[in-house]
């Protein structure tokens, strides 16, 4: 159930303020946190307490005001604007955004007094992808200051610019591929790859209302594609590229699509349209993908070398691409 206070015709806040329904928190191990599947661990907190959300009533009392100052991330009572809890950015381990609903967003911080770690949850009003945004931001700010004056700390947060990943990944270096196109919308799909699922997405979202389309900038970044309303460059979603599974044109070249893990046996397809056409915005998610790839590879031997062992999860999935050519990938992967 959602709360009046969040829904659609709240007032809405600054840029940098966000109302958020407080779900609770719930410890973990430090294992969990440092080991591959953290991310899976952190949707399950997710859900777990997602489940437990009272009436829409009783709800109202947990509604707070979030706000970042600083390094900081503070949550206010909306009346008085106290401050009910604080969190310093660069003591959290790892955050991310809910697959099940994307206004969950979720951080993984240590207690001083305990040594232990603690999973908080919020339900924002808006996309929980425009809060993680924020603190990305923050903290890559924050490491380049510490580079400038050459400081290193080993207990910093995982890369700012991969939350939820591994802690080695490095920020993109090269400046974001950016096109203008239109945002149908997305619809969940039954298969995580196929040119005629992609196909058939396209054709229901194109046949679907077009007041629900939205004109918007795309950058194509080596770990996100980030969607930026046109109107005003406000933050729409992010899609991380490790999360991408397949990628089409359409039947005509000015349709694009693109299939994205949403969470166990969740797919979801993306799908753009242009006024030309879509193939230069395929070729720039393409070799994102690829450099994805290649990045991921050079962490897999870095691993190797430290741990003499190999790390399950998402690098078994990068092993099958690396049996394939660069060209069988480029024709399985865009239809023209």
């Amino acid at each position: 159930m959602n709360s009046p206070i969040l829904s659609p015709e709240a007032a809405e806040l600054s840029p940098d303020k966000h109302k958020v329904l407080s779900l609770g928190w719930m410890e973990m191990d430090t294992e969990t946190i440092k080991g591959d599947n953290s991310s899976v661990a952190i949707n399950e907190c997710i859900r777990k307490l997602s489940s437990r959300m009272q009436d829409p009533q009783q709800m109202n009392d947990q509604i707070q005001i979030l706000t970042f100052e600083g390094t900081y991330l503070r949550l206010h009572d909306p009346d008085t604007w106290a401050i009910m809890f604080k969190q310093n950015i660069l003591s959290i381990r790892r955050w991310g955004v809910g697959s099940d609903d994307v206004r969950d967003f979720a951080f993984v911080a240590k207690q001083k007094q305990t040594s232990t770690y603690r999973c908080y949850v919020l339900r924002c009003q808006v996309p929980a992808s425009v809060v993680a945004v924020q603190m990305k931001n923050i903290c890559a700010q924050a490491a380049l200051r510490k580079k400038e004056r050459g400081m290193t700390d080993p207990d910093s947060p995982a890369s700012p610019l991969s939350p939820l990943s591994t802690p080695t990944t490095p920020p993109d270096v090269e400046e974001p591929k950016r096109f203008e196109t239109l945002y149908l919308g997305y619809i969940r799909v039954e298969k995580e790859k196929g040119t005629d699922i992609i196909q058939a997405a396209i054709e229901k979202l194109e046949s679907s209302n077009q007041t629900n389309w939205e004109s918007v900038c795309m950058e194509v970044h080596v770990s996100t594609i980030n969607l930026m309303k046109t109107a005003d460059r406000t933050l729409l979603a992010e899609h991380r590229v490790r999360y991408l599974s397949f990628l089409a044109l359409g039947k005509n070249e000015n349709c694009l699509g693109y299939i994205v893990h949403g969470g166990p046996k969740i797919f979801y397809c993306h799908v753009y349209q242009s006024e030309s056409t879509c193939a230069d915005m395929a070729r720039a998610i393409q070799n994102a993908c690829n450099e994805r790839f290649k990045l991921l590879l050079a962490i897999q031997e870095e691993k190797k070398k430290s741990q003499k062992t190999e790390s399950p999860g998402i690098f078994s999935f990068f092993k099958k691409l690396k049996r394939k050519s660069p060209e069988s990938e480029r024709k399985a992967a865009i239809a023209t």
